[in-house]
C-alpha cells in the first residue's frame, strides 16, 4: 500500500487546485484579428485569457480590427446570446409551384427534429418538407385543390401528443383541421366557419385560459383575380378578432381592430394573461404588436413602417428569453429581425437579406439539427422556400459558475478585386479606336474593287 508522503500530498493539493481553479472559469482563444471584451470589466482577450465566472453572469463581446469581421464562436455554444450571426446563403427547403406563400415549423414525426409545412398559392397545395437531419428535406403532399389557401398553423388540437395542422382556405371561407395520426401523416377532419367571417390570416392560442384553443382571425373581403396590389387595394370590411372555442362551436368576443392583416402569430409567455399578437398589416404599411392588459383589451404599438410587409413570426432566436419577430417585406424584397428587449419593446430592423423576388413566408426553427434556432423563408414568384443557418451567438452570454471553453473566430474581409490597366500601343486595347477604323477601311476597300 502506497502511503501519502509529504511530496505525494503536495501533488495531490495542487491538482486538486488545479481542477478547482478550472471550475467556474471561461477559456477563450481568439483567432484572427480582433479582441474580445468583458461586460462590466476593463478586461479584454486578444490572443487567450481565462474569465472567471463565479460572481456573475458574463458578457463576451467581440470587436474586429480594421479589415476584419467577427465570424463565430466556435467549441462549445454559449449559454444564450445578444442577437445573432446569420450565413449569408441561404440553404434550399423546396421548390414549389404557384406561388411560396406560407410556412409552419413543426416536428410532423416525433423524431425530436424540426420540419415545415407550406403553402403553394395557385394551385391550392399543402405540402410538408421532411427534415432529413442535415438540413436537407423531402417533399411529400398533404391536401391538393384548395380554393385559395392563405395561412397555416400547427398545434396539438386533439391533445394525443402528435402535432395537428390547420389551414385558412380564404376562397372558401372556412379554416380545415387535419389531424396527425401519429405517423406523419395528415388526415383532414373537419372544416371550421365562422360568422360573417372570411378568414385570410390566422393563429391558434388559448386566449381565456380555458384549456380550450381559441382562433385570433384577420378577415376581409377582396379582389384576389389579380395580383397581390389587386387584392391589397380592394380590401374592405376588415377586422381582427378573437373566436373563442365553444365545443367546436367559434363565437367572436372580441374585435381588436378593424385592419387587415395577411400574416399572424401569437406569443404567450409564463407571465402574459393573455397571448401577445404580431400582425402583417400590408394595406396600413405596419409591422404591429398587441399587447393585453389584465381585463383584456389589447393595445398597438407599431414596431415599423415598411411599404409592404408581408411575412411575420415570434421566436426568441437569440435565446435570451425576449421574443423576437422575423418579417419580410414583399417588394423591395426585404428579409428583417427586430430583437426584442426587457421594456417589451423592439430594435430596429436588422437585415437578414434582401433577394431579387418578392419574400413572403417567416418561420423560426432548427432546421440543420445544431441546436440554433434558424429562419425559413418563401420567395414568392421564385417559387421557392430555403433558410439562413444562425452560425452563433454575436455577444456570448455565460451564466455564472459555468465552465467553458470558447473560440472566438475573427476573418479578413474580401478584399475588391482590381482589374489591371490593359497594355498600351496594342490593337485589343484600342477599344474600337483607330486601329480598328483603319482595318475596317481597308476591308470595306477590297470589297469594293471586288464589286
Amino acid at each position: 500500500m502506497n502511503k501519502l508522503t509529504p511530496l505525494r500530498i503536495f501533488l495531490l493539493a495542487t491538482i486538486l487546485i488545479s481542477k478547482i481553479s478550472l471550475a467556474n472559469e471561461i477559456t477563450i482563444q481568439v483567432i484572427g484579428a480582433g479582441k474580445v471584451n468583458v461586460s462590466d470589466a476593463e478586461q479584454s482577450c486578444t490572443d487567450s485569457c481565462n474569465i472567471d465566472t463565479s460572481q456573475s453572469d458574463i458578457k463576451l463581446k467581440p470587436a474586429a480590427d480594421d479589415g476584419w469581421y467577427f465570424n463565430a464562436w466556435l467549441d462549445q455554444k454559449c449559454d444564450w446570446g445578444d442577437e445573432v450571426l446569420i450565413a449569408e446563403q441561404n440553404s434550399k427547403i423546396s421548390k414549389t409551384g404557384g406561388g411560396a406563400k406560407t410556412l409552419t415549423t413543426l416536428d410532423i414525426n416525433n423524431d425530436g427534429i424540426d420540419d415545415l409545412i407550406g403553402i403553394s398559392l395557385f394551385d391550392g397545395k399543402i405540402s410538408a418538407y421532411i427534415n432529413q437531419g442535415d438540413g436537407s428535406f423531402e417533399a411529400s403532399q398533404i391536401d391538393i385543390g384548395l380554393v385559395y389557401p392563405s395561412a397555416l398553423d400547427s398545434i396539438d388540437w386533439d391533445n394525443d401528443n402528435d402535432i395537428d395542422l390547420l389551414v385558412a382556405d380564404y376562397g372558401a371561407s372556412k379554416i380545415k383541421l387535419y389531424l396527425n395520426d401519429g405517423n406523419g401523416e395528415f388526415v383532414f377532419s373537419k372544416d371550421f366557419t365562422f360568422q360573417s367571417t372570411r378568414p385570410y390570416a390566422f393563429a391558434v392560442a388559448d386566449y381565456n385560459n380555458d384549456n380550450s384553443l381559441d382562433f385570433i382571425i384577420s378577415s376581409f373581403q377582396s379582389d384576389r383575380s389579380g395580383d397581390l396590389s389587386t387584392l391589397v387595394n380592394s380590401i374592405s370590411s376588415a377586422k381582427l378578432s378573437w373566436f373563442i372555442n365553444e365545443e367546436d362551436a367559434f363565437v367572436e368576443q372580441n374585435i381588436i381592430s378593424e385592419t387587415a392583416a395577411i400574416t399572424i402569430d401569437t406569443y404567450q409567455s409564463s407571465t402574459d394573461l393573455y397571448p401577445q399578437i404580431v400582425t402583417a398589416e400590408i394595406a396600413a404599411r405596419q409591422v404591429v404588436l398587441y399587447t393585453a392588459d389584465n381585463s383584456g383589451i389589447y393595445y398597438q404599438s407599431v414596431i415599423d413602417s415598411v411599404s409592404a410587409i408581408y411575412g411575420v413570426a415570434f421566436g426568441d432566436i437569440d435565446q435570451n428569453g425576449y421574443i423576437d419577430i422575423l418579417a419580410t417585406n414583399y417588394r423591395p424584397s426585404v428579409i428583417s429581425l427586430y430583437y426584442g428587449q426587457a421594456d417589451n419593446t423592439f430594435s430596429a430592423a436588422t437585415i437578414i437579406d434582401q433577394p431579387v423576388e418578392g419574400v413572403s413566408a417567416t418561420s423560426f426553427g432548427d432546421y440543420n439539427n445544431d441546436t440554433y434556432l434558424d429562419v425559413a423563408i418563401g420567395e414568392f414568384n421564385a417559387q421557392k422556400f430555403y433558410y439562413y443557418k444562425t452560425k452563433s451567438f454575436k455577444n456570448c452570454i455565460v451564466k455564472q459558475s459555468t465552465s467553458i471553453a470558447l473560440t472566438a473566430e475573427f476573418k479578413q474581409k474580401s478584399q475588391p478585386v482590381i482589374p489591371e490597366p490593359p497594355a498600351k500601343n496594342t490593337p485589343a486595347s484600342s477599344g474600337g479606336g483607330a486601329t480598328s477604323f483603319y482595318f475596317i477601311l481597308l476591308i470595306s476597300l477590297r470589297l469594293f474593287i471586288r464589286k
